[in-house]
């Protein structure tokens, strides 16, 4: 049977009791083929290939720590597999402290200044609170877009001005949210993510100071 072959019957979930055998396959594919469907995660993480390693996390993202620490991955591997976890929604409190961990760390090899640092340890937190809240099993089951609406039919208070200022607030639909948040976070971590802590809908408000006045 050649690697075509087993990577085809692979794919189709066929002849499973092979599987043990391939797993050490010589060829590259046959093994990636395994680990991306999610077979062996423990085996194939520690793979002598970056892409059979890389492969693993597909349909098991709780490997992603131990893929960014893998000696054997240059700096490049090393960018790109942080870029995936800054777009994976279910990340491990243990991938979280890693990643953050090697931002503070090397921060020139990400690219990063200050400002990005900031931004990316802060989203990662994110997920991290997101990771230790507890959801109804009501909410468990609505989309983003559902659970964002059922959190605002009653309206959202507008933020006001402390200043005798004229004021005027902005509001960001629910739909820019979603568009803005959901290639980061998942449902569970949009449901934690409470802006300015009072509602989902984000308020802006800028002011401009009545002529005549300091």
């Amino acid at each position: 049977m050649n690697s075509k072959e087993k990577i085809e019957a692979i794919r189709n979930r066929a002849m499973t009791e092979k599987y043990n055998e391939w797993k050490t396959s010589k060829t590259h594919a046959v093994r990636a083929e395994l680990a991306s469907q999610g077979y062996f995660p423990e085996h194939f993480i520690n793979d002598e290939t970056t892409y059979v390693r890389r492969a693993i996390v597909r349909k098991h993202p709780e490997y992603y720590a131990q893929l960014l620490t893998n000696p054997n991955n240059d700096k490049w591997v090393v960018k790109d597999i942080m870029s995936e976890v800054f777009h994976e929604p279910n990340l491990t409190n243990e991938t979280i402290d890693v990643a953050t961990n090697m931002i503070k760390e090397k921060p020139a090899l990400f690219n990063m200044g200050l400002t990005g640092m900031s931004i990316y340890t802060k989203l990662l937190e994110r997920k991290r609170i997101a990771n230790n809240k507890e959801v109804s099993v009501l909410e468990a089951s609505m989309s983003p877009a559902q659970y964002l609406q059922r959190k605002t039919t009653s309206g959202a208070k507008p933020i006001q001005s402390q200043k005798s200022n004229v004021s005027t607030t902005y509001e960001v639909s629910n739909t820019t949210i979603l568009k803005n948040l959901n290639h980061y976070f998942n449902a569970k971590t949009l449901m934690t993510i409470r802006i300015w802590s009072i509602n989902p809908t984000v308020q802006y408000s800028s002011t401009r100071r009545r002529k005549g006045t300091k």
